[in-house]
Formats: C-alpha cells, structure tokens, sequence
C-alpha cells in the first residue's frame, strides 16, 4: 500500500488560483485564436513558489502579532490569588 502525497492544502488552493491568473494572463490572442507561450508545468511550478512565499511572509507577520510572553504558565494559585477580594476599596 502507498503512502498518500504531502501536500498542504493552503498552499494547494492558493497555487491553483495564482497558476489560473498566471495561464490567463500569458495567453495571447492574435486574430481570434489562442496561443499559449508559456509551459504549463513551468507556470505551475512558479504558482507553487509564489503561494509558499506568501504563507511565509504571512506567518512571519502573524507572528509578530502572537504574544510575547511566551514563558509564562498560569497556575491554579495564581488564579486563586486573583479571585481573592482586594481588601482596599
């Protein structure tokens, strides 16, 4: 039995609509026929380099937007230490 391809589904769907903007616009049309200049697998490969380049740049600023404090845990003592009535007013 085979093991099923890897691939990321992000950056699948993401390739698959950039390689239909790159075909449509590659393809001329001189006097109402249609003439692709460039390979499709050649197009393919570069939609695929294109989506991985987004979802890198789009998780780097994804990142910078997650918390800093990384090292923190909260523990059930500290929750109970908030819970507690303050006794200033």
């Amino acid at each position: 039995m085979t093991a099923a391809p890897k691939f990321n589904a992000r950056l699948t769907d993401l390739a698959s609509r950039i390689y239909i903007d790159l075909v449509r616009d590659s393809v001329a049309q001189p006097d109402g026929g249609a003439k692709a200049p460039a390979e499709a697998e050649r197009l393919a490969r570069m939609s695929f380099e294109f989506s991985k380049s987004f979802h890198r740049v789009l998780d780097q600023l994804n990142a910078e937007n997650e918390p800093k404090n990384v090292g923190f845990t909260v523990q059930l003592d500290d929750i109970a230490a908030w819970s507690k009535p303050s006794d200033t007013p």
